[in-house]
């Protein structure tokens, strides 16, 4: 119920483990919220709950390696307050109440029993959502039943893509409902599905349609969208910005960037998701590049090189930072800004200018189609393998020095003329120690008689 803070539920785990004598299980689950009980494989165990927010399960035989189990916590409680760590939180809207979840990075276990690790996906997600019947009840996947009995309403999403713990979600009010519909093969389309509060529907509309001139875009240049054969959305809920849940975005305002940054992530940071949280830029660099991608190609002598200009101003705005983050305890040093995002974001642009476009578009496209990272995690090295691989060019000096070390260099020039001949002499001064010299080839233009040249 959104006009109550609290949550009760259960969750069925089945897995099958890597290797045999497997007796105890540990979920991470907050101490906030209760377990009732848990049963494994229809009989009752026990368990203990830990401060440090962990389930420790005593299982009652040694399993055997590669067969299936199944294990259900039943749990209830209030859970603890999002804050930035993410979790389970109510508001209001224009009076009605409104619930939803947001738990990147480290806030899944503050609404469920799971596995927040870094290393492993969960296979397949279904769930089963009661609510007082006045509201809808959207998640990520496929919305494969709904009815009312008596006061509740049921509603059943089934998502059949990997996905990792912090991407699960659901949302809660009292929406409209809409879809629009991106078209890709003669007979085939994508739907876009829409919950909306009620009092917005008509301002927000024009807004998610823009996604049909987004949408197209990504799938050139890196593939069909990946979860095609579900669907993709947005939920509306009580926060400022966007978080891109697999297959149904929520969302705090509908902004054309954040539409086209969360829809960039369905590829990025979710088809292909960081491996750790020192390479969140994986997730946000790309959605925040993809961004700029969008007025490259539709608005692209207006908003594209305004946005490249806000990019460059805001990471040049302190001479320091690295787009590695240094601190994975530190939430708001890992959704740094000016370092994660737009840093991140403009490394990808200044590696397109060094390998060119084919290598730099190959590359991301064989990336997010390696089949040992899609529906996985990849690491940075992983990236630089890729595009690596379609330049033939050795890359580890353009990591070292936009990656890994801090700051950015500044230019001045000077030049002369001598008849036939022009000499140029860059100089060139960094904003932090880290970064003696950066090596970056430097266009120059040069303008004479009415005409102009470009040179590399």
């Amino acid at each position: 119920d959104p006009a109550i803070y609290y949550i009760k539920g259960s969750v069925v785990s089945g897995f099958k483990p890597l290797y045999p004598g497997l007796t105890k299980i540990i979920f991470d689950l907050s101490f906030n919220l209760a377990v009732d009980s848990i049963i494994f494989q229809n009989q009752q165990v026990s368990f203990v709950q830990t401060p440090n927010d962990g389930v420790e399960i005593d299982l009652p035989f040694a399993l055997n390696a590669s067969q299936y189990y199944e294990i259900t916590v039943y749990y209830q409680g209030e859970p603890p307050p999002s804050g930035s760590l993410g979790g389970f939180d109510t508001a209001s809207h224009n009076g009605t109440p409104v619930a939803w979840t947001l738990s990147e990075p480290f806030g899944a276990k503050h609404w469920w029993p799971c596995k927040q690790s870094m290393n492993d996906k969960i296979d397949s997600v279904f769930m089963l959502i009661r609510t007082p019947s006045q509201y809808r009840a959207g998640a990520n996947g496929l919305l494969t039943n709904e009815y009312i009995n008596g006061p509740w309403a049921y509603y059943q999403w089934e998502h059949r893509y990997k996905i990792p713990a912090y991407l699960v979600a659901f949302a809660i009010s009292n929406y409209d409902v809409y879809s629009d519909y991106v078209t890709y093969s003669p007979t085939d389309s994508i739907e876009i599905l829409n919950y909306v509060y009620p009092e917005d529907l008509s301002s927000i509309k024009p807004s998610t349609k823009r996604i049909k001139e987004m949408m197209p875009l990504f799938n050139q240049h890196f593939g069909l969208y990946p979860y095609y054969k579900e669907k993709y959305g947005h939920m509306q809920c009580e926060f400022g910005g966007g978080m891109e849940h697999t297959t149904m975005t929520s969302m705090g305002y509908f902004g054309y960037e954040i539409i086209a940054h969360e829809l960039a992530h369905q590829w990025f940071g979710n088809t292909v998701t960081c491996k750790t949280w020192d390479d969140i830029w994986l997730n946000e660099g790309f959605a925040t590049y993809l961004t700029g991608m969008v007025y490259e190609y539709n608005f692209p002598n207006l908003f594209w090189p305004i946005w490249k200009r806000n990019q460059v101003d805001y990471i040049t705005s302190f001479p320091d930072g690295s787009v590695k983050v240094d601190d994975t305890t530190d939430v708001w040093r890992i959704f740094d800004g000016r370092l994660t995002y737009s840093k991140g974001g403009m490394l990808l642009h200044m590696l397109r200018m060094v390998i060119g476009d084919t290598a730099f578009f190959d590359g991301l496209y064989n990336y997010i189609h390696d089949p040992n990272l899609r529906f996985g995690y990849a690491s940075t090295a992983d990236f630089k393998a890729h595009v690596e691989s379609t330049s033939g060019m050795d890359l580890t000096y353009f990591f070292d020095d936009w990656y890994t070390g801090e700051g950015y260099p500044s230019y001045s020039f000077n030049w002369s003329q001598s008849g036939n001949d022009i000499y140029v002499k860059i100089n060139q001064i960094t904003s932090h120690q880290s970064v003696s010299f950066f090596e970056l080839p430097i266009p120059l233009e040069f303008w004479y008689s009415g005409q102009d040249s470009l040179i590399w």
